[in-house]
C-alpha cells in the first residue's frame, strides 16, 4: 500500500526537477509551468517517458571513407604534399563532403602513428616505404617491367 507521504515526496522531487530545469533555462514563466504540471498537463521540462534521439536525422559519412579520401588525395599529390584543409577541399562526392576537418586530422594522426603517413612542415605525405612493405601494390602493375 502506498503511503501519502511517499506520493507527496515523489511529487516534490518531480517539481524540484522541473523548477531547476526552468531556472537553468532562464524561464520567466516557471510558475505557470509548475501549475500546469500540478494539474496533470505536460510541460516542456517534464521528463519524456521514452527519450528520442534529437540527432536521428544527422547524416554521417560511410565508415572507412575518411581514410579513402586521405589516401586518394595524398597519392594524387605525393610529391608536393597536402595540408588537411586541401584534403577537405578535394572532397568530390556528397559523402566525402560530409567529412569534417577534425576527422581528417584524426585520420592523419592515427595514420602517422600506424606508419601510413608522414608529416613535414605541415604537409602530409603517404609513407611509401610502409605501403611497399605492406604489399599495397598489385603484382600485375609491375609485370611489364620485370
Amino acid at each position: 500500500m502506498v503511503r501519502i507521504e511517499d506520493i507527496i515526496l515523489a511529487e516534490q522531487k518531480r517539481l524540484e526537477g522541473v523548477l531547476r530545469a526552468a531556472f537553468a533555462a532562464g524561464e520567466e514563466h516557471a510558475k505557470s509551468n509548475m501549475l500546469a504540471l500540478l494539474s496533470g498537463e505536460d510541460t516542456k521540462y517534464a521528463k519524456q517517458s521514452d527519450p528520442t534521439d534529437v540527432n536521428n536525422d544527422r547524416k554521417r559519412a560511410p565508415r572507412g571513407l575518411p581514410r579513402k579520401l586521405v589516401n586518394r588525395v595524398l597519392s594524387d599529390n605525393s610529391f608536393i604534399g597536402t595540408s588537411p584543409q586541401d584534403i577537405e577541399d578535394a572532397a568530390i562526392t556528397d559523402d566525402e563532403k560530409m567529412i569534417a576537418l577534425s576527422t581528417i586530422r584524426g585520420e592523419l594522426r592515427k595514420g602517422k602513428e600506424a606508419g601510413r603517413y608522414t608529416e613535414e612542415d605541415g604537409l602530409w605525405y603517404l609513407d611509401l616505404s610502409a605501403s611497399i612493405e605492406a604489399g599495397d601494390h598489385d603484382d600485375d602493375d609491375f609485370s611489364d617491367i620485370v
